[in-house]
C-alpha cells in the first residue's frame, strides 16, 4: 500500500518507521511536516495502533508506506522500503521517538560534502546514533540495509561500516537540537519472539559478532545473499546462545 505525496525533487527525504510507537510518532512527525521543502515518508510495518489512519487524516502530503507482510519488525526492511520510494538526493533515517528541531534541508544544503555520510554523536546520546544522513547514490551502492537483522540494534553501525570501508567518510552533526524520547527498554524488540536476542545484552554480543564477520568477508569481496546472510545471523545466535548456556552451567 501506498500513498503519492505532493514532493517533487526534493534535497533530502526523511524516512520514519513506526511499529506500535504512534505516541511518539505524534510528537516527532508534526515537527518534520512543518520544515519546508522536505519529502517525509512514514512506514507502518504492521502497526497495531492505527499509525496509517492518523497519518493520512492530519498529514495528507506525507507519503505513507504501509507493510503488512512481516509480523515480526525488521527495521532494515522497513528503512530500505522507506527508500525505494524517496525522491531526494540524500536520505535521512530517523526514529518515530526521535524529535528533530533544526532545519534538515537548511544543513544538507549548506554543509554536505560528496564522499561523506553523517551520523549524530553518540557521546551526546547513544540512542541517536540509528540517525544518519546518507547520499542516495552511496546507499544504494553500499548495498542499503542488511536485513538480516531483525528486533533490536545493530543494523545502523553495521551500514556505517561499510560506508567507511567504500572511502565515504563518516562525519558527526554538531550542535543540532535533536534529542530522543526516553522510554524504558520493555518497549524494544528484545524478546525471541520479536525477532530479538533476548536481552540488550545478548542482542549487543549477536550485532558484535555478526557484523565482524560481515565485514570481514565484506573486505574480502565476498559478498553473502540475503539467504546466506540470514543463515549466518541464525548460528551466530546459536552460537551466543550456546555461549551464554556455559557461563550458566559454571
Amino acid at each position: 500500500m501506498f500513498e503519492q505525496a505532493v514532493s517533487k525533487n526534493p534535497l533530502v527525504s526523511v524516512i520514519i518507521t513506526c511499529k506500535n510507537r504512534l505516541e511518539h510518532l505524534k510528537q516527532s512527525l508534526p515537527k518534520l511536516c512543518a520544515q519546508e521543502p522536505l519529502e517525509v515518508i512514514v512506514v507502518d510495518y504492521g502497526c497495531l495502533e492505527g499509525t496509517r489512519t492518523w497519518v493520512k487524516n492530519n498529514f495528507p502530503n506525507v507519503r505513507l508506506v504501509c507493510v503488512d507482510d512481516d509480523p515480526v519488525f525488521s527495521l532494515s526492511r522497513a528503512r530500505n522500503m522507506g527508500a525505494s520510494y524517496g525522491q531526494g538526493k540524500f536520505l535521512m533515517f530517523s526514529d518515530a521517538d526521535i524529535i528533530i528541531d533544526f532545519s534538515i534541508h537548511e544543513w544538507v544544503e549548506n554543509n554536505s560534502v560528496p564522499g561523506e555520510f553523517y551520523t549524530i554523536n553518540p557521546k551526546k546520546d547513544p540512542s541517536l546514533c540509528g540517525t544518519a544522513i546518507i547520499n542516495k547514490n552511496d546507499f544504494h551502492l553500499v548495498g542499503k540495509y542488511d536485513e538480516a537483522f531483525r528486533g533490536w540494534g545493530g543494523e545502523d553501525v553495521e551500514l556505517y561500516k561499510r560506508l567507511i570501508y567504500r572511502s565515504i567518510q563518516h562525519k558527526f552533526i554538531n550542535d543540532q537540537k535533536i534529542s530522543a524520547i526516553q522510554h524504558d527498554d520493555n518497549i524494544r524488540l528484545l524478546s525471541l519472539e520479536q525477532g530479538g536476542g533476548g536481552s540488550r545484552r545478548k542482542a549487543l554480543m549477536i550485532t558484535k559478532l555478526y557484523t565482524n564477520i560481515i565485514i570481514d568477508l565484506y573486505r574480502n569481496n565476498n559478498y553473502l545473499t540475503i539467504n546466506d546472510r540470514m543463515a549466518l545471523m541464525s548460528q551466530v545466535k546459536q552460537h551466543v546462545d550456546n555461549l551464554e548456556s556455559k557461563d550458566n552451567l559454571r
